[in-house]
């Protein structure tokens, strides 16, 4: 039942004008398509219109406590004052692309998106941030399932002395397996980056002078420069020229205890074959490299004297020893242009 405080008229096209406070009582419903209210005095608990220009309605002293969201939340507030608040614990699936437009002053920086974790931290017990989590779906044709495969990004603070630091770390998972640390960025103006894996890049350049601890730098213009525990090593220098500070090592040698008659090919990775019998030996046979590169060296040299010895290769050979003797090698030079290879000694 409603009932009018004042006066009421029946206008047209079906519209009934009442003027005064109107009341109800019952639990019935009004059933009506258009409710159109005028009066700017707030009312005790109701709906009024702010004024007949700004056409505002507004709930006086929050007649609606709650509000359902078609897109899955729920537990939203409004407040007396009109404020919407919506329960954060909730979350929205969105099937449909988000746009955050936020418009920036020119040659400014400012956020579009924070995802923070407010927890202060304490000794030891750092807050990472929440993480960006960038899931796609694949194949896998054993199991003959799909799959998904994630990537998260995420910041790792680092307990400090004066201050903290922190890494941007990027991660990857897949079928949902535990998460393998891809690669990351350091905090501050000289932050490393480092990749966990094999660096494939069409160009790759070094254009810092200062010593790294480990890995190339430029140390004068135009030089490639090396260094490890935070010493320079070595480097190429303008020309292709390469100077080493310390000794060279050779790692590719191949020691060899051969018997009469024995036949040896030196490697293609080889560039030093030592022979170390028991004693002499009448006769052997040593192969230069098959496929040797241009400019490529290799040395021999024999504990023991070899009586007879015959040098082969499938390119030309100039002045091929005939025997060694003990304590005394010789060494060769490849040139690619004619397929020879000279003797050095």
């Amino acid at each position: 039942m409603l009932k009018s405080v004042g006066s009421g008229a029946s206008g047209g096209g079906g519209i009934t004008a009442l003027t005064g406070d109107v009341t109800g009582s019952g639990t019935g419903s009004v059933a009506t398509s258009v409710v159109q209210v005028n009066g700017a005095v707030v009312p005790t608990s109701a709906a009024y219109l702010a004024s007949n220009s700004s056409k505002q309605l507004i709930a006086a002293t929050a007649p609606v406590t709650s509000i359902v969201f078609s897109t899955g939340l729920t537990g939203g507030t409004i407040s007396s004052t009109g404020t919407v608040t919506i329960d954060p614990t909730q979350s929205v699936a969105y099937s449909v692309a988000q746009n955050i437009g936020v418009a920036l002053a020119a040659n400014t920086s400012g956020d579009g998106l924070i995802l923070a974790d407010p927890t202060a931290a304490t000794a030891a017990n750092q807050r990472y941030s929440p993480r960006l989590n960038l899931q796609g779906q694949g194949w896998a044709t054993t199991p003959v399932a799909s799959q998904p495969v994630n990537w998260i990004i995420e910041n790792q603070p680092i307990q400090g002395a004066a201050n903290p630091s922190s890494i941007l770390a990027f991660s990857s998972s897949v079928n949902g397996g535990a998460y393998t640390l891809n690669g990351q960025i350091g905090s501050g103006s000289n932050g490393a980056w480092n990749f966990f894996g094999p660096v494939i890049a069409s160009n790759f350049r070094a254009t810092g002078a200062t010593v790294p601890t480990n890995g190339i730098y430029m140390s004068t213009a135009n030089w490639l420069s090396f260094a490890s525990n935070s010493t320079f090593r070595g480097s190429f220098d303008v020309n292709g020229n390469f100077t080493t500070i310390y000794g060279r090592g050779d790692l590719s040698k191949s020691v060899q205890v051969p018997v009469t008659g024995f036949s040896i090919t030196i490697a293609n990775n080889t560039r030093t074959l030592i022979l170390d019998p028991a004693g002499t030996l009448a006769s052997g046979t040593i192969a230069l490299p098959v496929t040797p590169f241009d400019g490529m060296e290799i040395e021999v040299s024999s504990s023991q004297i070899v009586t007879a010895l015959t040098t082969t290769s499938t390119q030309t050979i100039k002045n091929a020893p005939t025997s060694l003797a003990a304590g005394i090698g010789f060494k060769y030079i490849y040139h690619l242009a004619n397929t020879t290879w000279y003797r050095k000694y």
